[in-house]
């Protein structure tokens, strides 16, 4: 593996010179490029993906559906480790106890605690009333990995909903910079159990 990734990076480092612009949907994905190949930073042009969303504004809450029902978080999407289903499951199971409920939509690669809620996979264009009709509170992005965008963090302030997120790569800077949720360090075990408490 490592010989391959030696020949991989070889092979691009060589054609880097015939690429006039780079264009990168984040400025950490502009970070991440420069921390790993020798490119004049003035190539880099950061374009956002899609159109730019508006966060809705201060909605009426149902004071019962906050002080009466339980927490309720949503992992969307594809249920693998990749995208942090074990810092889902292990939540689940933590949040058993005290009456919080993680809900997972999307498709279950890996196994997954029996107290993560699962509701299969779904239509994009229905998230919004799925998670409305579950009753979620917040849209959990528990990934570890990096990431540039993040379409679900899209999704769910589509819906009306706050996240939380890694506060690294694009979705560090976009709860950020948006304000609409909370961040957290992925590989500090207790971080994220401790946030949601």
């Amino acid at each position: 593996p490592v010989s391959y990734l030696r020949r991989f990076r070889a092979e691009v480092e060589a054609r880097l010179d015939v690429v006039d612009h780079f264009v990168v949907a984040s400025q950490s994905a502009a970070d991440h490029l420069l921390r790993a190949y020798d490119v004049d930073d003035s190539r880099i042009e950061l374009i956002e993906h899609g159109a730019i969303i508006e966060v809705p504004g201060r909605r009426v809450v149902d004071e019962r559906h906050v002080l009466e029902d339980p927490l309720r978080l949503a992992f969307v999407g594809r249920g693998w480790r990749k995208k942090g289903l074990d810092l889902a499951s292990d939540l689940a199971d933590a949040g058993a106890a005290s009456g919080i409920e993680v809900h997972h939509f999307g498709p279950l690669e890996e196994p997954a605690s029996p107290h993560l809620v699962g509701h299969g996979t779904y239509d994009n264009r229905e998230l919004p009333r799925l998670l409305r009709d579950a009753d979620i509170h917040i849209v959990l992005l528990p990934g570890p990995c990096s990431e540039t965008f993040s379409h679900v963090m899209t999704e769910a302030l589509a819906a009306g909903l706050p996240v939380i997120g890694a506060g690294y790569g694009a979705l560090g800077q976009r709860i950020r910079a948006l304000g609409v949720g909370w961040t957290f360090d992925p590989q500090q075990e207790d971080e994220l159990p401790s946030l949601v408490e």
